[in-house]
């Protein structure tokens, strides 16, 4: 019961907040949809699809990608970007970089998560799902394990896709504003937060060395 105390007061403030930055900040959200229109297709593509490899916040170009297409154009083109990081980073990390990846992972005090014995698509949806690493490491990590490229990636991908949802939904309501729908985003990102914290605790997290 005190639980859910807590989600409905934070739920109420949080709400509380969206609307405020309603009546506050149109202009900003304005700017950023005519900021995220005028950047050209090819280039910002390229950028997608690379930088976040490179360790590069994903969210930022999600929202870029929400404020550029819409939330249709923008999922489309996360969809592309998201698959293409899922495969590169598989076929690098099974490549000539596994020994390097692995190396700078370590130093950051990731360790590669153990599936042996379990069902590994269960384990990689899990893997997916708990927030906590960045995106690139959880790429990168998932990689070094035994898990095969037809469950990492079709797997993998859907999931990361639909946790897009949310920021390319914030970035294209820059093209309109509304705040309704802003409201629902943000009740969206807390059930997200709240269920990732709900699969740690009850599956654990990816481990650190």
């Amino acid at each position: 019961m005190r639980h859910r105390i807590k989600i409905a007061i934070l739920l109420s403030l949080l709400i509380a907040a969206v609307w405020w930055i309603c009546a506050r900040s149109g202009t900003s959200f304005q700017e950023l949809g005519a900021y995220g229109k005028t950047l050209p297709v090819p280039w910002f593509m390229a950028v997608f699809v690379v930088f976040p490899l490179l360790g590069f916040p994903v969210n930022v170009f999600l929202i870029l990608a929400g404020a550029r297409f819409g939330f249709w154009g923008g999922m489309g083109a996360t969809a592309v970007s998201v698959m293409f990081h899922n495969f590169v980073a598989y076929r690098l990390v099974k490549g000539c970089l596994h020994d390097r990846v692995s190396a700078a992972l370590e130093r950051r005090g990731y360790a590669v998560p153990s599936l042996a014995g379990k069902d590994e698509r269960l384990h990689t949806a899990l893997f997916v799902l708990i927030q906590g690493p960045p995106y690139v490491v959880k790429l990168y990590l998932l990689a070094l394990t035994d898990v095969r490229f037809a469950t990492y990636f079709w797997v993998g991908s859907p999931i990361y896709i639909l946790f897009a949802m949310v920021s390319v939904g914030i970035g294209s309501s820059a093209l309109n504003f509304d705040s309704r729908w802003v409201t629902l985003l943000a009740l969206v990102v807390v059930c997200l937060a709240i269920g990732g914290r709900w699969i740690r605790k009850r599956y654990g997290s990816p481990s650190r060395a």
